[in-house]
C-alpha cells in the first residue's frame, strides 16, 4: 500500500492543478530514559500526498531538569542511523583518563542531535544528549546503551512501516 497515491480522482478533479501540500505526519513513541532530564525516542513518516513525498526519522527529544524544564527536538534522517549507531558504540567505549588533562570528551553530533561523553573533576565518566541546546545528563556511561536501544527499535519499526515510495 502506497500511503502518497492514496487520493481520489474525484479529490484530484476538485483541485485541478493546485496541490493542497497537506503533510501527514505518522509517529510512534518508542521510549525514553531519564536522567538529570529526560530524553525520548520516536519513529516518524511524514507523507505529501500530492508531491507523491514519504519520508522517515527517527525523532529525539530532549527535556532539562529543574522546576522550569524545556524541551528541544530535532529529527535525524533515516540513512543517518546506521552511523549515529555505530558512533554510540564508539561513544559507550570510550576510555577517559586523567594522566594527560585534567578533562575530556568525547563528541558526535549528526541533524542537531549532540552526544557527549565526559568526566567529572572526580573522574567518573558521564555523558550528555542534547537537542537545540537543551541538554539531558546522565551520570552512568551504561545508560548509553539504554538510548542505543531505542534508537534501534525506532530503526526497527520504520523498517517495518516502511512503504515503496
Amino acid at each position: 500500500m502506497n500511503l502518497a497515491n492514496m487520493h481520489s480522482n474525484t479529490q484530484e478533479e476538485a483541485q485541478g492543478d493546485e496541490e493542497t501540500n497537506v503533510t501527514i505526519i505518522n509517529y510512534t513513541n518508542i521510549g525514553s530514559i531519564k536522567g538529570f532530564g529526560k530524553a525520548s525516542v520516536e519513529a516518524r513518516e511524514f507523507v505529501i500526498p500530492d508531491k507523491k513525498y514519504i519520508d522517515y526519522f527517527i525523532g529525539v527529544e530532549t527535556e532539562s531538569s529543574g522546576d522550569y524544564p524545556q524541551t528541544g527536538k530535532t529529527l535525524i534522517k533515516l540513512k543517518n542511523v546506521e552511523k549515529l549507531l555505530s558512533s554510540i558504540d564508539s561513544l559507550s567505549r570510550a576510555n577517559i583518563t586523567r594522566d594527560r588533562f585534567a578533562f575530556t570528551e568525547y563528541q558526535y553530533e549528526v541533524d542537531g542531535l549532540k552526544i557527549v561523553v565526559f568526566n567529572n573533576d572526580r573522574g567518573q565518566i558521564m555523558f550528555m544528549i542534547g537537542t537545540e541546546n537543551i541538554s539531558t545528563h546522565f551520570t552512568e556511561i551504561s545508560r548509553l546503551q539504554e538510548f542505543r536501544n531505542l534508537i534501534q527499535k525506532a530503526k526497527m519499526h520504520l523498517e517495518r512501516a516502511r512503504v515503496d515510495n
